[in-house]
C-alpha cells in the first residue's frame, strides 16, 4: 500500500512536470505568434489612394474567421493625417510619425527616433506630386525620384522584406534620366501637354528609384500601376468630372490594363499584396509589376461585397 502511494505521488508529480511544461510551451508559441504579427509602415495616408489603403490595412486579419488584426503595428509617416479618427480598437494599431519634411528622410534620426528600435516588415509607398501639371520639373523630380529614392533606402534600413510603390500604367521601363538642361529649361509650371509629354517617362524613372535601392537588400518589390484612378470626389475639377462620365463607355472598349481603377479597389490590392507576402503566399504575391487584372484577383470578394454601392462605371469582375 505504501509502495502504491508513493507511486500515485510520484506519477501525480510527473503529471504536473507535464502538464506546466505544456502550458510553458503554449505561452511561448502564443508569445512568439504575437512577435511576429508583422509591421507595416505606409507613407501618404492622407492621400487619396493613401487614405484607402488604410482602411483596407485596418480590416486585414489573421484569418477570414477572425476578427484579431493581421498587423502588429502600422505606422504611419508623413506632413499630415487628416483621416477620419480612428476607433478605439484601431488606435491600438496606429502610430503616427510627423515630419517636417520627407525629403533626405533616410536620413533624419530625429524626427524619426521614436521607431529608432523598431523592425519594419512592410512597407507601401503611396504618394507622389498630386498635380504636376502645377509643378516646374526640378520639384516633380525632387519627389517622385529623390524623396522615393530616399524613403526606399529607409523602408531597407529598418529591415523591410517587401516594399510596394504606386506608379501608374504604362511607366517606362528603360527610362532617360532628366537631364539638367531639361531641368533649367521646364523651371516653371509644366501644363498639361509638357507634364503629359513627361509623365510616363517620370514614372518610370520613380520606378527605378525604388528598384535600385531595393535591390541593395534582400527585398520583395511590387509596383502598382493603376491606369485611371476613379476616387468618390473629383480631384482635378471639371477634367475628372468629364473623364468620370465619360469611363462607364470606354472601359469596355479598352484593353484590361488600361481599365479604370476605383480608389478603393487599388486599397485593397496594396493591403492584400502586403498581407499575402508577409504570409509567404508568392502566387498571390509576386514581384513585379501588377495591373487592373491582379488588382482583382489580389481583392477577391472583398471589392466584389462593395462594387454595387459604386458610382459610375461598373468593374466587370
Amino acid at each position: 500500500m505504501i509502495v502504491m502511494n508513493v507511486l500515485n505521488c510520484f506519477l501525480f508529480f510527473l503529471m504536473l512536470i507535464g502538464c506546466n511544461g505544456v502550458h510553458g510551451i503554449n505561452q511561448s508559441a502564443s508569445e512568439d505568434n504575437v512577435r511576429k504579427k508583422p509591421t507595416v509602415m505606409l507613407f501618404g495616408s492622407n492621400g487619396a489612394v493613401g487614405s484607402n489603403v488604410l482602411s483596407a490595412l485596418l480590416k486585414e486579419t489573421i484569418s477570414e474567421t477572425s476578427v484579431e488584426s493581421f498587423w502588429n503595428e502600422i505606422i504611419l509617416v508623413g506632413r499630415r493625417f487628416p483621416f477620419p479618427s480612428p476607433s478605439a480598437e484601431e488606435s491600438k494599431l496606429i502610430k503616427t510619425i510627423s515630419m517636417t519634411s520627407l525629403q533626405d528622410i533616410d536620413q533624419n534620426e530625429d524626427e524619426l527616433s521614436s521607431i529608432q528600435d523598431t523592425t519594419v516588415d512592410a512597407c507601401i509607398i503611396a504618394l507622389g506630386v498630386g498635380s504636376p501639371q502645377d509643378m516646374t520639373l526640378p520639384y516633380w523630380q525632387s519627389v517622385e525620384i529623390d524623396m522615393i529614392g530616399s524613403i526606399t533606402r529607409l523602408c531597407v534600413q529598418k529591415g523591410a522584406k517587401y516594399i510596394s510603390q504606386l506608379s501608374s500604367v504604362d511607366a517606362e521601363e528603360s527610362p532617360v534620366p532628366i537631364t539638367k538642361k531639361e531641368l533649367e529649361k521646364y523651371n516653371t509650371p509644366l501644363g498639361w501637354i509638357r507634364m503629359l509629354m513627361l509623365y510616363f517617362r517620370m514614372k518610370g524613372l520613380s520606378e527605378k528609384a525604388v528598384i535600385e535601392n531595393a535591390s541593395k537588400s534582400n527585398v520583395h518589390v511590387s509596383i502598382m500601376q493603376p491606369s485611371q484612378i476613379v476616387t468618390e470626389t473629383t480631384r482635378y475639377e471639371w477634367f475628372d468630372y468629364i473623364l468620370f462620365k465619360l469611363l462607364p463607355v470606354i472601359d469596355p472598349l479598352m484593353p484590361r490594363y488600361w481599365h479604370s481603377v476605383h480608389v478603393r479597389l487599388l486599397g485593397m490590392a496594396f493591403a492584400k499584396d502586403a498581407a499575402n507576402t508577409m504570409r509567404g503566399d508568392i502566387t498571390k504575391g509576386k514581384n513585379g509589376r501588377k495591373t487592373f487584372n491582379d488588382f482583382v484577383q489580389l481583392s477577391g470578394e472583398d471589392f466584389k461585397a462593395i462594387q454595387s454601392d459604386l458610382d459610375g462605371t461598373k468593374w466587370e469582375l
